[in-house]
């Protein structure tokens, strides 16, 4: 039997070694099947297309199309017989946290998601919806506006995508919270001790102050009448000030929240960090909640969650991430297994869907090409199962670049995991690029507890090995320049760091310990990079977020200056 080279693998296939030229397949639907479902038969002058739906017939399609660019435009025979593992695949992306692409890339973004067959799409919003009335708030971010949300659900509803409301509506409300107009409605106006000890500004609504339920109730409005899906993300999580001896709180903010009209006929999608360190909650949860369990690392323990969750007879969502953020390239690997467990306790507990979530913590310095690959990969586990294995380089480089040689999949790869060989790992973030984040850090224990000159030396061999890949790429993308472009920037920007990580340990591992002439250099080279980065975001994104973006590079370079004078 030929194994079949597209991604997502089929779930059923049987392909034997002979080929026929590709023809233009005859197509009827069967409504036995499920919408999405379809079945191809390949033989000697014919391909023949069964689909459950439009959706079926578009994914059907596209499996050909891929044959044909593996096969030099010829099938080989047989039949493939597919359906999708998990019925909801969705994709939420930040568009907060620095970050608010233009219609153009999105609109480009979802021609991608829909081969890949993704059918949910969030944007995740604080503050950077354009809310009438709440102008101080979005002022400056370049917000989207109601025609052009309007416009991309419209978009994406005819490529089978959902474009799903999503609006915070609890924690995450620092950038409202900051403005004196908002400020009263905070659960400690003064300021609290976050989880890493140190002192933060208020981020989280008082859920009993009538005016903060007045504020989230008007802004569910407006966002729902633009997005009027079935589902609303209400998220939820990380209600930092309510963490302690306040859950109940939560619930009843919940429970407000589901009865509003607006939503008492909507499935709620939730958050399930504070159910997951509250169980007692579960039981409690209106019945309309849907319950979004995440967590970002690869031995994240969603077989013991979604396990509770089903035992409670509550429905849910495994929710992974791309692992790009505090990254700058990712970490690919870690990203496939969090999305291979994900999809696998979905699966056998199940859950009604899967969303990989892409964040923009660290003020988004991940490239596009760093974000499609894992989301490409999240969604092949959640349409097969399971996530796809092997040496993923050629099916990368044809599927998300449209790149036949392979190279920019391989190259993207390398730098993608170039975090593992640092010989020791950080959670939620690459120990190669912390320094970057965290200027003034040594190096040295306890958060750089075993990492060594060999470490950066080898992440210094892979950078190069993936500059040579790079080399050969024949990426047929109209934005190949650009990714290019984009996939020599991380390199750069991974090089600064292990140059950074070289200096120090040939000192005490701090930054006034670094040779002269070292300091001067990598200053020099964070400058550079700031000036690149730059022109590289305004390429893909509005400008509201660029400043926010620059500022790590930026403050790198400053706190390095600052050691000179």
């Amino acid at each position: 039997m030929v194994e079949v080279p597209v991604l997502p693998r089929p779930r059923r296939f049987d392909l034997d070694d002979r080929s026929v030229p590709a023809v233009p397949p005859r197509v009827r639907h069967d409504p036995r099947l499920g919408r999405e479902a379809f079945r191809v038969s390949i033989s000697e002058g014919a391909v023949e297309i069964v689909a459950g739906g439009q959706a079926g017939e578009f994914y059907a399609n596209d499996t050909l199309e891929q044959l044909a660019g593996a096969f030099s435009g010829r099938l080989p025979t047989g039949t493939i017989d597919d359906e999708p593992a998990l019925g909801q695949r969705g994709v939420m992306l930040d568009v907060s946290r620095s970050r608010v692409p233009t219609m153009a890339t999105l609109y480009a973004m979802v021609d991608r998601l829909a081969r890949w067959r993704i059918n949910h799409l969030e944007l995740y919003l604080e503050h950077t919806f354009a809310y009438v009335g709440h102008e101080t708030v979005w002022e400056g971010s370049d917000p989207f506006s109601e025609t052009e949300i309007g416009a991309l659900r419209v978009y994406c509803a005819a490529r089978h995508i959902t474009l799903v409301a999503n609006q915070n509506t609890l924690g995450h409300f620092e950038r409202w919270l900051a403005h004196p107009r908002y400020r009263p409605l905070a659960a400690r106006p003064e300021g609290f001790l976050g989880p890493d000890g140190e002192w933060r500004a208020p981020s989280t609504l008082d859920p009993n102050n009538p005016d903060a339920r007045a504020l989230v109730a008007s802004l569910i409005e407006q966002l729902v009448s633009v997005l009027p899906s079935e589902e609303v993300n209400i998220g939820l999580d990380e209600p930092w000030e309510l963490i302690s001896g306040r859950e109940q709180e939560w619930l009843a903010w919940l429970e407000w929240l589901a009865a509003l009209p607006v939503l008492k006929d909507k499935r709620l999608l939730c958050w399930g960090d504070v159910p997951a360190r509250h169980p007692e909650l579960i039981g409690a949860l209106p019945e309309q909640v849907v319950v979004c369990e995440w967590g970002y690392e690869a031995d994240h323990p969603f077989t013991e969650r979604a396990a509770a969750l089903a035992g409670a007879d509550r429905r849910f969502w495994c929710c992974p991430g791309t692992s790009s953020w505090n990254s700058v390239a990712g970490r690919l690997d870690n990203a496939l297994g969090n999305c291979d467990a994900a999809a696998r306790a979905a699966l056998e507990f199940g859950g009604e869907g899967f969303l990989v979530t892409d964040w923009g913590d660290g003020a988004c310095q991940q490239y596009l090409p760093f974000i499609e690959v894992p989301l490409a990969l999240g969604a092949a586990a959640a349409w097969s199962g399971a996530s796809p294995t092997g040496d993923l380089g050629p099916l990368i480089g044809r599927r998300v670049f449209a790149d036949p040689s392979g190279a920019m999949g391989a190259a993207v790869v390398i730098l993608a995991n170039a975090y593992q060989v640092m010989g020791v790992q950080m959670k939620n973030a690459s120990i190669l690029t912390r320094l970057l984040f965290a200027p003034a850090d040594p190096v040295a224990p306890p958060r750089y507890a075993g990492v060594s000159a060999q470490g950066f030396e080898a992440a210094l061999e892979a950078i190069e090995a993936a500059r040579a890949e790079l080399a050969s790429q024949r990426s047929a993308r109209e934005d190949a320049t650009l990714m290019v472009e984009e996939i020599e920037a991380a390199a750069e920007v991974l090089a600064l760091c292990a140059h950074d990580g070289l200096a120090r340990l040939s000192g005490d591992g701090t930054l006034a310990g670094m040779a002269g002439r070292d300091r001067v250099r990598l200053a020099a080279q964070a400058t550079r990079a700031a000036t690149r980065h730059q022109g590289l975001w305004l390429a893909r994104n509005r400008p509201g977020g660029l400043e926010e973006s620059l500022g790590p590079l930026r403050r790198y370079a400053a706190t390095l200056e600052a050691t000179m004078r």
